[in-house]
Protein backbone atom coordinates (compact mmCIF):
# COMPACT_ATOMS: atom_id res chain seq x y z
CA UNK A 1 0.00 0.00 0.00
CA UNK A 2 1.39 3.40 -0.93
CA UNK A 3 1.92 6.12 1.65
CA UNK A 4 -0.67 8.33 -0.09
CA UNK A 5 -3.28 5.57 -0.07
CA UNK A 6 -2.62 4.87 3.61
CA UNK A 7 -2.96 8.58 4.45
CA UNK A 8 -6.27 8.81 2.55
CA UNK A 9 -7.57 5.75 4.39
CA UNK A 10 -6.54 7.11 7.78
CA UNK A 11 -8.22 10.45 7.02
CA UNK A 12 -11.41 8.60 6.09
CA UNK A 13 -11.32 6.63 9.31
CA UNK A 14 -10.87 9.80 11.39
CA UNK A 15 -13.79 11.44 9.56
CA UNK A 16 -15.95 8.34 10.07
CA UNK A 17 -15.11 8.37 13.77
CA UNK A 18 -16.16 12.02 14.05
CA UNK A 19 -19.45 11.41 12.24
CA UNK A 20 -20.21 8.32 14.32
CA UNK A 21 -19.45 10.26 17.50
CA UNK A 22 -21.97 12.93 16.53
CA UNK A 23 -24.58 10.17 16.38
CA UNK A 24 -23.75 8.76 19.79
CA UNK A 25 -21.54 5.92 18.58
CA UNK A 26 -18.38 5.41 20.66
CA UNK A 27 -15.39 4.02 18.78
CA UNK A 28 -13.52 1.67 21.12
CA UNK A 29 -10.78 0.37 18.78
CA UNK A 30 -9.29 1.13 15.37
CA UNK A 31 -7.65 -1.16 12.83
CA UNK A 32 -8.20 -4.41 14.70
CA UNK A 33 -6.17 -7.03 12.87
CA UNK A 34 -6.86 -10.74 13.06
CA UNK A 35 -6.42 -13.78 10.87
CA UNK A 36 -8.34 -13.14 7.68
CA UNK A 37 -8.33 -9.35 7.70
CA UNK A 38 -8.88 -6.20 9.68
CA UNK A 39 -11.84 -4.35 11.15
CA UNK A 40 -11.46 -0.62 10.58
CA UNK A 41 -13.46 0.55 13.59
CA UNK A 42 -15.00 -1.34 16.48
CA UNK A 43 -17.67 0.72 18.16
CA UNK A 44 -20.42 0.67 20.73
CA UNK A 45 -23.87 2.16 20.23
CA UNK A 46 -26.26 1.89 23.11
CA UNK A 47 -25.97 -1.79 24.09
CA UNK A 48 -24.69 -3.06 20.74
CA UNK A 49 -21.23 -3.68 19.41
CA UNK A 50 -20.68 -2.44 15.87
CA UNK A 51 -18.01 -3.29 13.30
CA UNK A 52 -17.48 -0.47 10.80
CA UNK A 53 -15.85 -0.84 7.40
CA UNK A 54 -14.64 2.53 6.12
CA UNK A 55 -14.29 2.92 2.36
CA UNK A 56 -12.46 6.10 1.43
CA UNK A 57 -12.24 6.66 -2.30
CA UNK A 58 -10.83 9.32 -4.57
CA UNK A 59 -11.81 10.23 -8.09
CA UNK A 60 -15.09 9.18 -9.67
CA UNK A 61 -15.66 6.00 -7.69
CA UNK A 62 -18.50 5.92 -5.17
CA UNK A 63 -17.69 4.32 -1.78
CA UNK A 64 -20.42 1.69 -2.16
CA UNK A 65 -18.82 0.57 -5.42
CA UNK A 66 -15.75 -0.33 -3.36
CA UNK A 67 -17.83 -2.50 -0.99
CA UNK A 68 -18.84 -5.69 -2.73
CA UNK A 69 -20.42 -8.94 -1.52
CA UNK A 70 -17.03 -10.52 -0.81
CA UNK A 71 -15.98 -7.59 1.38
CA UNK A 72 -19.33 -7.64 3.18
CA UNK A 73 -18.89 -11.35 3.93
CA UNK A 74 -15.35 -10.74 5.23
CA UNK A 75 -16.50 -7.91 7.52
CA UNK A 76 -19.35 -10.03 8.87
CA UNK A 77 -17.02 -13.00 9.49
CA UNK A 78 -14.47 -10.81 11.30
CA UNK A 79 -17.16 -9.04 13.33
CA UNK A 80 -18.51 -12.36 14.58
CA UNK A 81 -15.01 -13.41 15.64
CA UNK A 82 -14.36 -10.07 17.36
CA UNK A 83 -17.70 -10.44 19.16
Amino acid sequence: MTERRRAVGEAGERLAEMVLGRHGVEVVARNVGMDGGEIDLLARHRHRRVAVEVRTVTGDCEPLQAFDAAKAAQVERLARRAG
